[in-house]
């Protein structure tokens, strides 16, 4: 039998590789989109932009913030007794610093945080970023699913590709919840064992609909804050139109790309409302108003954060509750 090794500098080659290509691709995509584009008429865009719906879609980003802390929270609180004012500075935090480095580095930020002032093992913040990413991705295809059906005239990918995804994200998150309830041998710690105890909250039904509560909430803040950023740039689009162009920018930032995503958000956004009677200037308007949306808020806030992580620590010991009973690492017949 042959087997087949990679070595670690072979990794970090085919990593370098990965961004060389997705950043060349969004150079590339970015030349096409920009093609033919009239900058006074998309100057004349940004600068007749309404200020008051712009203002309150910014002031959005922060209660977007503070539904994704008190998500985390939700998954852990059954074992990490940690206080959302903390969770929420932590999530501007890490947000900072995704903003300022490539592939969302941010979340080595969180990870490394929670471990150090928190107690929080990696393999569970780890697995907990997962469940996160996972039922944000849930909440988007619950929103989307329906709207192609209103909307006319819709290439056939973007009428396949809510329901492609939504089934894709379902087959992952029954594997998880599989994964995570089999019972293991609890005398050995494996890094796949910690893993499985890391998604502890798959054990309790309750919970997930908690968690699935915030990130629903999280997308519609968002919708909201797309709603007020097309209306200060008088473009015309109705509910079900706003909801997929949420729909496609957030498909495209699961990729990861760049520092703040700069780039292929921007191809996300304009190709999203180019769908529809949209003209390339507004549609590029948008597009840099509705990142902007999204980062300067959190970078604003939580750079000054972020600064002085190197140099704070407030340790907090976990908590147990009655859901540890779940834990793989706990003997077998033991609550």
């Amino acid at each position: 039998m042959v087997t087949f090794r990679i070595g670690a500098g072979a990794l970090r080659r085919l990593e370098l590789a990965f961004k060389i290509v997705c950043l060349s691709g969004i150079a590339i995509a970015l030349v096409w989109f920009l093609r033919g584009l009239d900058v006074t008429t998309f100057r004349e865009s940004i600068e007749d932009a309404s200020p008051v719906p712009l203002l309150l879609a910014f002031g959005t980003n922060l209660l977007v913030q503070y539904l994704r802390a008190a998500g985390w929270r939700a998954m852990l609180a059954p074992r990490h007794g940690i206080s959302l004012r903390r969770l929420v500075r932590l999530e501007l935090t890490a947000q900072a610093a995704s903003t300022i480095s490539p592939a969302q580095g941010g979340e080595i930020v969180r990870a490394w945080m929670l471990k150090r002032d928190c107690g929080v093992p990696a393999s569970t913040s780890g697995a907990l970023l997962v469940l996160e990413k996972l039922f944000g991705s849930l909440a988007m295809v619950v929103l989307v699913v329906g709207t192609p059906w209103l909307i006319p005239g819709l290439p056939w990918w973007v009428i396949v590709a809510p329901f492609l995804f939504g089934a894709v994200i379902c087959v992952l998150l029954l594997v998880l919840v599989l994964f995570a309830r089999h019972p293991r041998d609890a005398q050995q710690s494996t890094f796949v064992q910690r893993v499985a105890d890391g998604m502890y909250v798959l054990r309790n039904p309750r919970r997930m609909l908690v968690i699935f509560s915030f990130a629903v909430l999280g997308e519609l803040v968002d919708l909201v804050a797309v709603i007020l950023v097309i209306h200060a740039l008088d473009i015309h689009l109705s509910l079900a139109e706003s909801v997929l162009v949420l729909f496609l920018i957030d498909l495209m930032n699961l990729i990861p790309a760049g520092p703040g995503q700069f780039g292929s958000f921007e191809i996300a956004a304009v190709s999203a409302v180019e769908l529809f009677p949209v003209r390339p200037e507004p549609a590029l308007a948008f597009a840099l108003l509705f990142h902007l949306q999204q980062q300067i808020p959190q970078l604003v806030i939580g750079l000054p954060f972020l600064v002085r992580v190197p140099f704070g620590r407030i340790r907090r010991e976990p908590v147990g509750t009655r859901d540890d009973e779940f834990s793989v690492a706990s003997p077998e017949g033991q609550s």
